[in-house]
């Protein structure tokens, strides 16, 4: 694996993290981040929080620990996988939050979420 392959994996798996959650979700943990009233900005968070909570669960199962092998296996490159890694992760999740927030724009602001 070489640098851009472990960003782009970390892209691909961060935004997969945040795809399936749907508003309800996000409105019912938006404690967890902010105090009410919550703005668009605080379900934002909200999203990228769970969402990189998921990924990091996902770390638990088939077939992340092959990713994880392969990157621990590159001797002096191992850190640089895991950084770039990292960085496609947040970029993925950042994705999926922007794709959430555009498609639940109009039931954000029904529910006076400014």
């Amino acid at each position: 694996m070489n640098q851009k392959e472990a960003y782009d994996l970390g892209k691909r798996l961060g935004y997969e993290a945040g795809v399936y959650m749907d508003l309800e979700q996000v409105l019912d943990s938006a404690h967890e981040v902010a105090l009410p009233p919550y703005t668009k900005d605080d379900i934002q968070e909200t999203f990228e929080y769970l969402a990189s909570d998921n990924e990091g669960n996902a770390r638990q199962y088939s077939p992340w620990e092959h990713y994880a092998s392969e990157m621990n296996a590159a001797g002096d490159r191992t850190e640089g996988l895991w950084e770039k890694y990292e960085e496609g992760v947040e970029v993925g999740i950042r994705q999926a939050a922007q794709n959430f927030m555009e498609e639940n724009e109009y039931e954000l602001e029904e529910a006076g979420l400014s």
